[in-house]
């Protein structure tokens, strides 16, 4: 049962993703235009993610806790997540070295990060994907 937990804290996850990953473009400036990019297109990967999500909590409905699509689907969220926590390192570094214009605040990336960091945790508990190698409760970015 706790999969179905974490495949349905999963979809609104990704629902939140969608939404923080939507907002980084609303505080940079065009100039900024490739951040704005990648940051868009984090977007449509969470919004595919969300829509696949109840697709397979179906299936642990049946009690079956593990198959290949649910692997390669945890697989997937692992790697994109990473790729996520990159790209909010990058905005952070950015923001504290003040070589990025806008209104962002490194905290914004900074409480981003960890969430990427509890979620991946979480679903290293219950899949085959590997521990990451973050703490989402070391001291906060100021």
């Amino acid at each position: 049962m706790f999969f179905l937990l974490i495949l349905t804290h999963g979809k609104v996850s990704f629902s939140k993703r969608c939404f923080l990953a939507d907002s980084i473009p609303l505080c940079l400036p065009f100039m900024h235009i490739l951040l704005i990019q990648e940051s868009r297109t984090f977007t449509k990967r969470f919004e595919e993610y969300f829509l696949k999500a109840p697709e397979l909590a179906g299936y642990l409905r049946t009690h079956l806790f593990t198959f290949p699509a649910l692997n390669r689907f945890n697989r997937e969220v692992e790697l994109e997540m990473a790729l996520f926590q990159s790209f909010l390192s990058e905005i952070e570094e950015l923001e504290l070295e003040d070589e990025v214009l806008g209104t962002l605040s490194p905290l914004m990336p900074d409480h981003m990060f960890r969430e990427e960091c509890y979620y991946l945790m979480k679903l290293a508990q219950v899949s085959d994907v590997k521990m990451p190698e973050c703490d989402p409760t070391q001291p906060r970015v100021e």
